[in-house]
């Protein structure tokens, strides 16, 4: 790979991979080992980052989401998302909300299914069927005695 970009607070790289010919991040936590080649970039013109949203997701469309929070919901996402504090608000009934635009329900749907007594969905199409989805993933394994 061709690494070009270290992305917020150095958590992860982004690189073109020059096999798939693809800009992927790369986690820096799981980098086994560098080798500093003597070689400069063959790719620099395909270099590109992609846009990220604030639970580290970059690649799809973005789609809006709006979630209700618990107090200790929001010190939890700040805490492990801090990118994501420009989108969280208090209304002046004293409720925590985020809300914002994501590139992928991975990221912002490992939150709410980490928090379901603490986060309630309340825009977001395409996250509800995540959870729908990842609900039922569960369910299937509870059944066959996997979990």
């Amino acid at each position: 790979v061709e690494p070009f970009k270290f992305n917020t607070n150095y958590i992860d790289i982004w690189a073109f991979d020059v096999s798939d010919g693809l800009n992927k991040r790369f986690k820096v936590a799981r980098v086994g080992g560098v080798e500093i080649l003597d070689v400069p970039w063959e790719h620099e013109a395909s270099h590109q980052e992609e846009p990220m949203d604030a639970f580290r997701i970059h690649g799809d469309a973005p789609e809006h989401v709006k979630l209700r929070m618990s107090l200790i919901a929001k010190n939890l996402l700040l805490e492990e998302y801090p990118l994501a504090e420009k989108d969280v608000y208090q209304d002046s009934d004293g409720t925590w909300y985020y809300e914002g635009d994501v590139r992928g329900m991975d990221g912002v749907g490992r939150f709410v299914l980490g928090l379901p007594a603490y986060v309630d969905v309340i825009e977001g199409d395409a996250l509800k069927a995540y959870l729908r989805e990842q609900l039922g993933v569960l369910e299937r394994k509870m059944l066959e005695g996997r979990q």
